[in-house]
């Protein structure tokens, strides 16, 4: 892409991504702090306890190296969550707001956005017994249709265990489409009342209802093995129950940025939600 050969246009996201991490950075120094000063207070109410208890000295200790333990450890990890945290609040952002003013689009980029539609349960490319939770969003219109990538996580927990089924992009395309079938590389639908004969593929499966008849249209087919040969991905699901298409994709890609983000980096992140506007685009456009 020629936009990325030019220096100048990334000046702009790269400076808003360092801005917020100096909040960030900051931010996190002071609540390390406050959980520092938490953390000794507790060890202090500890040791007044056993001094008042005629507690032997070595066993002073043991509360002074667990709290220390858990300083150190809050100190280890928050570089780590800083880095996630902006990578979700900033780059991706940045990220949007970039494509938005080269395609002249409107995509609108949400953080812990609330899931009121029960998208999974409908589609059933996943368990319907599960519960979503999601990062992150993008809600836009591509030629009349409404579509949201969600980045979310599927779910399923006994309270002793939790399974994860799907974690990555789940795209909703609010397009009508005339059959109802799933096209996934494992695994089976699961939707309510309706059973489904399986077709092994190349490398995919097919399903459609139970003597429905229903041959999928191979503009589908031709989408699922495009989408497979040119998004970096683990898995891939792609449905429709008719009134809906979805797509669920589970990335292979490195949520992680250096201690300042370079231009190759944000690079990284902008070809890949390239790649899935263009997945909505090329299906729109079909």
């Amino acid at each position: 892409m020629d936009y990325f050969d030019d220096q100048f246009i990334y000046a702009s996201p790269i400076e808003n991504i360092k801005e917020q991490q100096i909040k960030e950075i900051r931010n996190a120094k002071s609540t390390t702090l406050k959980i520092d000063a938490v953390i000794i207070v507790i060890i202090m109410f500890i040791m007044f306890l056993m001094f008042s208890e005629n507690a032997i000295f070595k066993y002073y200790l043991i509360p002074i190296g667990v709290g220390f333990f858990f300083i150190i450890l809050v100190h280890l990890i928050t570089p780590a969550v800083i880095k996630k945290r902006l990578i979700r609040k900033a780059v991706y952002q940045e990220v949007v707001d970039l494509y938005n003013r080269e395609h002249d689009d409107k995509y609108v980029y949400s953080l812990k956005p609330k899931l009121l539609d029960k998208f999974n349960q409908r589609m059933g490319l996943f368990t319907r017994f599960s519960n979503t939770s999601a990062r992150y969003r993008i809600d836009g219109e591509y030629n009349g249709v409404e579509f949201s990538i969600i980045n979310c996580t599927v779910i399923t927990s006994t309270g002793k265990s939790t399974q994860v089924h799907f974690d990555g992009f789940y795209i909703i395309i609010k397009n009508p489409v005339s059959q109802m079938f799933q096209i996934r590389t494992d695994g089976k639908p699961s939707v309510k009342g309706v059973k489904f004969e399986r077709n092994d593929q190349n490398g995919y499966r097919t399903f459609v209802e139970v003597d429905s008849n229903t041959v999928i249209d191979s503009r589908f087919t031709s989408l699922f093995e495009q989408i497979m040969n040119r998004v970096q991905l683990k898995r891939l699901y792609i449905g429709s129950d008719l009134n809906e298409f979805h797509i669920a994709i589970t990335p292979d890609l490195k949520e992680t940025i250096s201690e300042e983000i370079t231009q190759e980096e944000f690079n990284r992140f902008y070809d890949y939600f390239s790649g899935l506007f263009n997945v909505v685009k090329e299906y729109l456009d079909t």
